[in-house]
């Protein structure tokens, strides 16, 4: 048997043990998750998503939550107006903020964004563009120097570039959108999990004044920056002219649309209002892992 053959020999061979394997361990899998929701019922059977106690608790048990035995990540609603004032606790969607951290996700999305910030004008002047005369620096022969034939060449002072960038280069890459709102999630959930996530009803000011804005973001004790996210395509006119006099460094203002994991992670706080909350949950919501907890909860409920 030739070479050629012995390896399509080996292909086939792989292919062939490869495919059994994955088939089983995936049987095993789901056979897993059934004996776990079992146990979990006869273990604590009290222990559901809509229990107050535990849709008040900040720490689940990750086995549990993934299964939707367990709470949600909530969040409590604070009073822009009235610092310290809480109006209500809701619960958060867990595809979005209840999700793990990956580090390696959100960097491949900074990358991504970062790259297509790049406007890619950096351009240098090869020989040929290089202003100069184009005559010989000095004789070929009697001086006892190297021969040159141009003050414009590379290896001569003021000479032009070789090899260097030529201006109008597109940096930007392509990114599955389904990574891109991995990432998204993924920093949403660091946020959350750090404690750097807050809701307020609306951003309500009576007028564009700096001083009153920063004296409400100093009573919640929001004073070392955050990334502020409201409304759905453009935030409140009002707060946004009131932030035009401030750094983006320090307070930021975008809408929902406008929420990105370079965003996120720059600020060290995250303010949400309902309405851009509701927005974001309703974009980054993964419907394949809804549907299967909603099958999970029915055979929950029907067992």
């Amino acid at each position: 048997m030739n070479f050629a053959a012995r390896r399509g020999a080996a292909r086939c061979f792989s292919v062939i043990a490869v495919r059994p394997q994955s088939s089983i361990q995936a049987v095993a899998r789901d056979r897993r998750e059934l004996e776990f929701i079992e146990e979990s019922e006869k273990l604590a059977p009290n222990l559901w998503v809509s229990a107050p106690e535990l849709l008040s608790s900040s720490e689940y048990d990750e086995d549990l939550f993934d299964y939707g035995v367990v709470n949600k990540p909530v969040a409590k609603v604070q009073a822009f107006g009235s610092p310290g004032e809480v109006t209500r606790e809701i619960s958060l969607n867990p595809d979005v903020f209840g999700g793990a951290v990956r580090p390696d996700i959100m960097h491949r999305v900074v990358l991504w964004q970062r790259a297509r910030w790049r406007q890619g004008t950096a351009k240098v002047k090869n020989i040929r563009e290089r202003s100069g005369t184009g005559r010989k620096p000095h004789p070929q022969k009697g001086l006892g120097k190297a021969r040159q034939g141009s003050k414009r060449a590379p290896h001569m002072i003021g000479g032009g570039r070789v090899h260097g960038p030529l201006g109008l280069r597109d940096w930007s890459h392509k990114l599955p959108k389904r990574i891109r709102k991995m990432g998204l999630r993924s920093a949403l959930s660091a946020k959350y999990q750090e404690g750097n996530l807050f809701v307020v009803e609306n951003f309500d000011l009576e007028q564009p004044n700096v001083r009153e804005f920063l004296s409400k973001m100093k009573g919640h004790g929001w004073t070392s920056g955050a990334l502020l996210v409201d409304g759905v395509k453009s935030p409140d006119s009002v707060l946004k002219e009131a932030l035009s006099n401030i750094s983006r460094n320090t307070f930021q203002l975008v809408p929902q649309v406008g929420c990105s994991v370079y965003g996120v992670l720059k600020h060290q706080r995250l303010v949400l209002s309902l309405e851009a909350l509701e927005s974001l949950e309703g974009r980054l919501q993964n419907l394949a892992t809804e549907r299967k907890r909603e099958s999970l909860d029915a055979y929950v409920s029907s067992h």
